[in-house]
């Protein structure tokens, strides 16, 4: 549970605000809007996927001359500003496999490859600070997985068909169907914290046989 604290003011999502300590001596914290950002994702690694989306960074060192974690969240937030939904939805699919392997392999996107390999370097500072605060790696793991970004792009990009982006992937249909509104589950979290560009990348994988699927 310390260790837990220790990384998430780390990452500045919560603050000590002066509220003194409770029965048990531990410094009570305030929650601030990064650590809101976090508290509204459902995943393996909340934080994780937050830092992945460039929503927070890690702050140790900010003030000191450092502010290496900082830097790396504004790039990575402004390279992601700039992909098309097609690209976004690519892009999630890394951050929302359930039951990642952590293999990253290049995807047919040089955009979404490129900010992948931005966001290993965010990936690795979360699994750094996990490891140095004493946090257990293995319940919170800090992979990234691009083995399905293809398969959800070709279905995004509405150039195939349904039963082609299905015999193409060399899958099932009913495990493409579960990969894909696993991502649309995803982006729809992003659309209610106010991403206007998952309400689009959303609009691209919830269509056509996806709907059935989906709403079923």
């Amino acid at each position: 549970y310390l260790a837990l604290i220790r990384v998430l003011s780390r990452y500045k999502c919560i603050e000590d605000v002066g509220a003194g300590v409770d029965e048990d001596g531990v410094v009570i914290y305030s929650e601030t809007s990064e650590g809101e950002e976090v508290r509204r994702i459902s995943a393996n690694n909340p934080l994780h996927m937050a830092a992945c989306l460039g929503e927070v960074g890690d702050g140790k060192g900010d003030g000191k001359g450092d502010g290496k974690g900082e830097k790396l969240r504004k790039e990575l937030a402004g390279r992601i500003d700039q992909m098309t939904p097609l690209e976004f939805a690519g892009y999630v699919s890394c951050l929302a496999e359930e039951n990642p392997e952590g293999g990253l392999y290049e995807t047919e996107s040089s955009e979404v490859n490129e900010v992948l390999m931005m966001a290993a370097e965010v990936s690795d500072g979360v699994y750094n600070a996990q490891v140095e605060e004493g946090v257990n790696v293995k319940e919170n793991e800090c992979n990234l997985d691009s083995r399905n970004a293809d398969v959800v792009m070709a279905w995004a990009g509405g150039g195939q068909g349904w039963e082609e982006v299905v015999e193409g992937s060399g899958r099932m249909e009913g495990d493409v169907a579960r990969v894909l509104m696993r991502v649309a589950d995803v982006l729809k979290q992003l659309e209610n914290k106010g991403w206007d560009l998952a309400v689009d990348a959303r609009r691209l994988i919830v269509r056509g046989e996806m709907e059935e699927f989906y709403y079923s």
